[in-house]
């Protein structure tokens, strides 16, 4: 059995991370909506719900996508929602629009920061890499990967967490 290249974690924790987002945003469309608004592109909640519900989908097709090429071809759609997510606060910061919230997990969110942009860059990277080596879903090669499964899914699920906490928490200034 070949080993699992050594994006499986990054990779894994960024579906992980846009699906959750998608849930978020399926719920509370609210605060999307609003970052959208204040960057004058169309913003209904049920907008905001339907690219939600996609980012959901793709997040679980990375896991689930049939074959090599199919794979590819959603590792492809995962790096195209997080460079969208990256340009869209890159715009933001560099605009200085008064978002309190960029929205990305619904209500426990923080403004936009220069993080976000550094981790959706690094998440798209993770996805482009993925498609590139043409692995398959990520569930595929992670029931292949033997005694390498666990520490490689509990790697994949501290990555993403701590990934979700840099998103949600807000900046807090020095004391003194």
């Amino acid at each position: 059995m070949a080993a699992p290249p050594l994006v499986t974690v990054p990779y894994a924790a960024a579906a992980v991370v846009l699906a959750a987002a998608g849930i978020a945003k399926l719920g509370r469309p609210g605060d999307t909506a609003g970052a959208l608004r204040v960057a004058g592109l169309l913003a209904r909640p049920a907008l905001v719900r339907a690219g939600a519900a996609t980012e959901l989908v793709v997040g679980v097709a990375a896991w689930a996508a049939p074959g090599p090429v199919p794979g590819a071809v959603v590792a492809a759609a995962v790096a195209a929602s997080y460079l969208g997510f990256a340009v869209f606060v890159a715009v933001a910061l560099r605009r200085r629009w008064p978002l309190a919230t960029c929205g990305c997990f619904a209500r426990p969110d923080t403004p936009p920061r220069l993080v976000h942009v550094l981790l959706d860059a690094a998440a798209a990277a993770a996805a482009l890499a993925w498609a590139a080596a043409g692995r398959g879903a990520l569930g595929g090669v992670l029931a292949g990967a033997g005694s390498a499964l666990a520490p490689l899914a509990a790697t994949a699920a501290v990555l993403a967490a701590l990934a979700y906490l840099v998103f949600v928490q807000p900046v807090v200034p020095p004391s003194g």
